[in-house]
C-alpha cells in the first residue's frame, strides 16, 4: 500500500466513517481508480487532499516553498468563500504524516463543501495539467474559472460583483501556476474542463489526466502511485497523529488580488 492510500483511508476512516465500507478498496480494484474516487469523496465533503512536489534543488526550502504555495490556495479559497459564503469562510490545513516527505501531502478542511469540490473538479486539475506551460493561455484560464464559478453558483451574483470575483480568482490562480512546486492532481477533472483544454489545441502537458480520452487528446505524465511509495515514511505515525501538524495560515506578505465588492443589499437596489 502506497502512502497516498493509506491517508486516504484513514481520512475516510476519521471524517467518513459512514462511507468507509461503501468506497473501501478491495484487491481487484485499480489503485489509480480507488484513489480518484475516494479524493473525490473527500472533496465533496470539504477535505481536499493537495499534492505538491519540491524540486530537487529546492529541497533545503521545502517547508517555506510549500506553505507559501499552500497559503496562495487559502488566499483563493478566502475570496471566493467571503462573497460567496461569508459564514463559511473558515478554512485549515494540516500535513498528512512528516512534513518532509516529497511529494508534500496536504489536507485542507474547509466549512464550503461546494467550494473545495469545486477546486477538485477545475482549479487544482487544470493547474495539475497546465503550471509548466510558458505563456499562459489567458483565454483557456478565463473559461475554466467561468466553468468553476458557475459549478459553486457565482455566476447568479450580479454582473460587477461577478466580475470582480473573476478578475481575482484569475490572478490568485496565476499566482499558484508560477509556483516552482510541482502539483499532482488527484481528483479527476470534469468533463467540462476537458472540453475547454481540447478547444484549445495542443494538451500538452497532461500532467494528472489518467482516464481514457478521445486521440485527439495526447496524453503525457499520467499520476504515478510509485512516486507516493514511500510508506516506511508512515510506518512510525499512529492514525490518530497523522494529520497533527498543522500548516500555518498567514497573514499576506505579498500584495494580493483585493477581494471583489460584496453584492449590494436590497435597499440599496433602490437608490
Amino acid at each position: 500500500m502506497t502512502r497516498i492510500e493509506r491517508i486516504l483511508q484513514n481520512l475516510i476512516k476519521l471524517h467518513m466513517p459512514n462511507l468507509a465500507l461503501s468506497i473501501e478498496q478491495t484487491p481487484s480494484q485499480d489503485k489509480l481508480a480507488y484513489v480518484r474516487t475516494t479524493a473525490h469523496h473527500l472533496a465533496k465533503h470539504g477535505i481536499l487532499v493537495i499534492v505538491g512536489e519540491t524540486p530537487a534543488d529546492l529541497i533545503p526550502q521545502q517547508r517555506i516553498i510549500i506553505e507559501d504555495w499552500l497559503n496562495t490556495y487559502v488566499h483563493l479559497y478566502d475570496i471566493v468563500a467571503k462573497v460567496l459564503y461569508p459564514s463559511l469562510a473558515s478554512i485549515e490545513a494540516s500535513y498528512a504524516g512528516h512534513h518532509q516527505s516529497n511529494p508534500s501531502i496536504i489536507i485542507l478542511r474547509g466549512e464550503s463543501h461546494a467550494i473545495l469540490e469545486g477546486f477538485g473538479r477545475y482549479i487544482m486539475p487544470y493547474i495539475g495539467l497546465r503550471h509548466r506551460r510558458r505563456p499562459f493561455n489567458q483565454e483557456e484560464i478565463n473559461e475554466m474559472l467561468t466553468a468553476f464559478l458557475a459549478f459553486i453558483g457565482a455566476d447568479e451574483f450580479p454582473h460587477r460583483v461577478y466580475q470582480g470575483l473573476h478578475k481575482a480568482c484569475f490572478q490568485t490562480v496565476c499566482q499558484i501556476m508560477n509556483a516552482s512546486v510541482n502539483q499532482i492532481s488527484l481528483t479527476d477533472y470534469d468533463p467540462t474542463l476537458l472540453d475547454i483544454i481540447r478547444q484549445h489545441g495542443n494538451t500538452q502537458p497532461l500532467q494528472a489526466i489518467q482516464r481514457s480520452t478521445p486521440a485527439t487528446v495526447k496524453r503525457q505524465e499520467p499520476l504515478k502511485l510509485e512516486q507516493f511509495d514511500d510508506e516506511q515514511l508512515n510506518d512510525d505515525i499512529p492514525t490518530q497523529n497523522m494529520f497533527s501538524i498543522n500548516v500555518p495560515i498567514r497573514p499576506e506578505k505579498t500584495r494580493r488580488p483585493p477581494l471583489p465588492p460584496l453584492p449590494p443589499r436590497d435597499d440599496d437596489d433602490h437608490k
